[in-house]
């Protein structure tokens, strides 16, 4: 195979439900594995995975899990070594980058020129045509900047990844009341811990605002997170976990019975 020759995989969905998304996501990293040990390379970057807008938080999502699951394919004769996103985010803020400016293939190999980093992959998240996502991976070398495979393998999306999509979800609350509607006795808050920072938010000096909407059952506990606006560098995750703990009075209808409510709430972050 040329210098400048790719390899072109296509996964095929047959996973079952249980673990669907995992089974592809895993299915999609044994095949980048097998693309990286054919070209011999073995020091890799993984750049977040980019769609919509609206799909910053789910690219983000996706992104950590075929990490996570190339890492499982980087013993025996593979050996990757596969650096991990908060270092990525390092190498940008020294060089007074974003990481946004590495998905430029002539930046990422200037600033990783001088590296024992040797090949790089970006992801696509694309609609597939049906309920699920189509996520497009491509493996490229750093020497030449040639492609070395390109991948690709539609994702299942259940609700937890459906949540993480501002702005594309019909209102599936909307029977569910408002806590606070005339009438009703509101739920409050007995304890709601401020959301911590994530350690790539810290170290790219992120700040902002996530806001959720999630429903406050019968028993003060919360559930059915929903992202209305989502933050980059695990900001909306650090937001969905803390808000996931609160705890609220439970609210009642105008008769005195308990009931679920929704509530949206911004959840800020300033340093």
């Amino acid at each position: 195979m040329g210098v400048g020759a790719a390899l072109v995989f296509t996964v095929a969905t047959f996973a079952p439900p249980l673990r669907a998304q995992e089974s592809q996501i895993d299915t999609l990293a044994k095949q980048a594995a097998a693309a990286l040990r054919a070209a011999r390379s073995r020091d890799v970057v993984v750049l977040d995975f980019t769609g919509t807008p609206q799909m910053a938080a789910l690219g983000e999502r996706l992104t950590s899990d075929f990490r996570d699951a190339l890492a499982r394919e980087s013993g025996g004769a593979a050996n990757l070594k596969i650096e991990d996103r908060a270092a990525t985010l390092d190498r940008a803020t020294e060089m007074d980058l974003t990481l946004a400016n590495f998905r430029d293939p002539a930046t990422f190999r200037w600033a990783y020129a001088s590296t024992p980093i040797d090949a790089w992959i970006t992801g696509e998240i694309s609609d597939s045509g049906s309920a699920d996502r189509k996520l497009t991976i491509a493996i490229h070398r750093v020497a030449d900047g040639g492609q070395i495979a390109q991948l690709s393998g539609t994702i299942p999306f259940p609700p937890d990844l459906q949540s993480l999509v501002t702005g594309t979800q019909p209102d599936e609350f909307a029977s569910t009341p408002v806590n606070g509607a005339v009438g009703y006795a509101a739920a409050t808050c007995i304890s709601c811990p401020q959301a911590v920072f994530s350690t790539e938010a810290l170290r790219a000096h992120a700040q902002g605002t996530v806001i959720l909407s999630f429903t406050i059952d019968k028993h003060g506990r919360t559930r059915d997170v929903r992202v209305k606006q989502a933050m980059p560098d695990g900001l909306t995750q650090q937001a969905i976990d803390a808000v996931l703990g609160w705890r609220f009075t439970p609210a009642k209808d105008p008769r005195g019975k308990k009931v679920e409510v929704r509530q949206t709430t911004a959840v800020e972050f300033h340093q």
